[in-house]
């Protein structure tokens, strides 16, 4: 009987080690409210390089509209993961990657080495798998850059005088 009880005992201690798969803690969080407005690759890579609580704060489980340059983009089982080129050291990676959904393929197609992305996407944090270590951003998409007002032409100085001219009724 002692020994039915102690093995009862072994076991129950035993599963409960790991407290993550038994508490449910590794369930997914849920997603935070989105950042307004957009966050630059540089910045967002500095701040979980300098301080990753700050980084989680601030970026953590949200959805963000990100901006950059597109380095590499390669094939995953689901999807594609874009990574980003550094704009202070051409040539040099930054530690972000966006994980875009296969649906995403005829947009991604279009864009060449270095092309401007905007996109919007959950940021996790660090990413546990990879090496080198890199911010991951999730469940992407790409975002149409905003429509921007055409400069309205400046006249020359005679163009200017006659519009004055006319718009008087000067001959």
């Amino acid at each position: 009987m002692r020994a039915v009880l102690l093995l009862v005992a072994v076991l129950a201690v035993g599963c409960g080690k790991g407290g993550e798969a038994t508490t449910g803690a590794s369930a997914a969080k849920p997603e935070r409210p989105s950042l307004t407005g957009r966050v630059e690759l540089e910045e967002l890579a500095a701040t979980y390089r300098t301080n990753e609580a700050k980084a989680d704060d601030l970026y953590g489980n949200r959805r963000v509209t990100v901006e950059g340059a597109m380095k590499k983009l390669t094939k995953t089982d689901s999807g594609y993961f874009m990574s980003f080129e550094h704009g202070a050291h051409v040539g040099s990676e930054l530690p972000v990657v966006a994980y875009f959904p296969a649906s995403a393929a005829p947009a991604l197609a279009k864009l060449e080495f270095r092309s401007p992305v905007l996109f919007s996407g959950r940021c996790e944090g660090w990413e546990k798998n990879m090496l080198p270590r890199a911010v991951a951003i999730r469940d992407c998409k790409l975002e149409p850059w905003p429509k921007v007002a055409a400069p309205t032409p400046k006249l020359s100085d005679e163009a200017a005088e006659q519009k004055a001219a006319r718009e008087k009724g000067a001959p």
